[in-house]
């Protein structure tokens, strides 16, 4: 290793044992062996290997199929995988030294969902492609916007993966219909559910009626990549609910379908013209953002709709995607790194 070479670090969590990193050693890998083939270093760097004038990260071995500690140049680039908001603010102060020694830092932090929206919504453009959607204080405004929109999303402004989320539906005056990830749909009451998420930072969003598959609402999952100048479509993935189910999300329960089956009912130009202006407005919030994903969906008349964004997209099932991914990122870090040496 030589001090020449443009320094990539991936930066991520420490595991249960402080000689391990939280993550997916696939993933890593494969950006490794990438940046190296195309001529740099690449190391996973946690937290507490980030010292003053040089880093103790893991770097992965072909050769020996073994992860190694080794001690390492600073990194002319980190790439930030911290796979919690918890790690994250416990990462302070190493995110804090990276600012401190003007080391590039790609996705500084997790996104705040009424952050995103608001940063979406400051964009004309984009207005079109937004559900209505409100931060909420007290159970006067969850009654209000359930009543104005009828059927609701609630979702906490810091969560991801689906988690958290509840759907209301109005029934009547002094009864909703209400369905978790967790839950089947059952009847309550706006007072018993603003009990259940009084305390924690909420949003509401409108209910867009999806379009369907065979009777099952889908999503679709973008992956926008920075290429130095603009924020580009790297792929699409489609995810389908199962029957009457809350979220696409494949841990609770979706399933993966080729984009071919619902690709005649896209407009390709749109999902460009998403990716590349939805990255420009979150640059603008957050700092650099080397990638995003965007989940997003069809109403029943064709009318495409941003649901949420990610900071931190998850592995892509579809490995034309994933391969798409690891290339394009590669490129970047790799071009961010050599212009930082000038």
């Amino acid at each position: 290793m030589t001090t020449g070479q443009p320094r990539v670090a991936i930066l991520t969590a420490s595991g249960k044992n402080p000689r391990t990193f939280c993550g997916s050693e696939f993933y890593f890998k494969k950006l490794i062996g990438e940046i190296s083939r195309r001529g740099g270093l690449c190391y996973v760097l946690t937290p507490e290997g980030m010292k003053d004038r040089y880093a103790e990260g893991f770097s992965f071995f072909a050769e020996k199929h073994q992860w190694r500690i080794i001690k390492a140049p600073l990194p002319d680039v980190v790439y930030n995988r911290i796979p919690t908001r918890t790690a994250e603010q416990k990462a302070e102060e190493c995110l804090k030294k990276l600012k401190e020694k003007q080391i590039i830092l790609c996705n500084p932090s997790f996104f705040n969902k009424w952050e995103v929206w608001n940063a979406l919504s400051d964009v004309p453009l984009l207005r079109p492609f937004l559900p209505i959607t409100s931060f909420i204080e007290s159970e006067e405004d969850l009654k209000e916007w359930t009543a104005r929109l009828g059927k609701i999303y609630i979702k906490p402004v810091h969560q991801c993966k689906g988690k958290g989320i509840m759907k209301v539906t109005m029934l009547s005056k002094h009864a909703v219909l209400a369905e978790t990830i967790e839950a089947p749909p059952f009847q309550t009451t706006i007072e018993e559910v603003w009990e259940k998420i009084s305390g924690t930072p909420v949003i509401v969003q409108q209910s867009i009626d999806s379009d369907l598959i065979n009777g099952r609402k889908y999503d679709l999952r973008i992956l926008g990549v920075f290429n130095g100048t603009s924020h580009v479509l790297a792929g699409t993935g489609v995810r389908v609910a199962k029957k009457q189910n809350l979220t696409t999300h494949v841990p609770a329960g979706g399933e993966i379908v080729p984009f071919r089956l619902i690709e005649n009912r896209v407009d390709q130009n749109q999902l460009h013209f998403l990716t590349e202006t939805a990255g420009k407005a979150l640059s603008e919030r957050y700092g650099l953002i080397g990638e995003f994903s965007i989940d997003a969906g069809l109403d029943q008349n064709g009318n495409l709709y941003i649901y949420e964004i990610n900071s931190k997209p998850m592995k892509f099932d579809e490995p034309e995607i994933e391969r798409a991914r690891i290339s394009q990122l590669s490129r970047l870090f790799l071009h961010l790194a050599e212009t930082r040496s000038f």
